[in-house]
């Protein structure tokens, strides 16, 4: 979700293509102050220039939470690991 234009736009359509009752589940960075101050500088100055703006949405917060409620996703449960670098979203249609 990070990497595309319009994260409402996928959501969307991951909504529409899911069955009844289905379920989908999202992983992005956390954008926690570790993760964006100290491991993605390292990353980008380890793994090359390539990966320098690659994060188009950032999403700390719930901002994706909010965004999969706003499509009409329901149960949405939130889960981070990782030192709170990851967050994983799991909703249901």
């Amino acid at each position: 979700m990070e990497h595309v234009y319009s994260p409402k736009e996928v959501l969307s359509e991951i909504k529409r293509v899911l069955k009844p009752s289905g379920y989908t589940i999202i992983l992005v960075p956390a954008e926690n102050w570790l993760f964006s101050k100290v491991v993605w500088p390292l990353w980008i100055k380890w793994r090359g220039k390539i990966w320098k703006d690659t994060h188009l949405h950032q999403f700390s917060g719930h901002k994706l939470k909010s965004l999969m409620a706003e499509i009409g996703f329901r149960n949405i449960q939130e889960h981070r690991f990782l030192l709170g670098m990851l967050l994983l979203v799991k909703a249901v249609k």
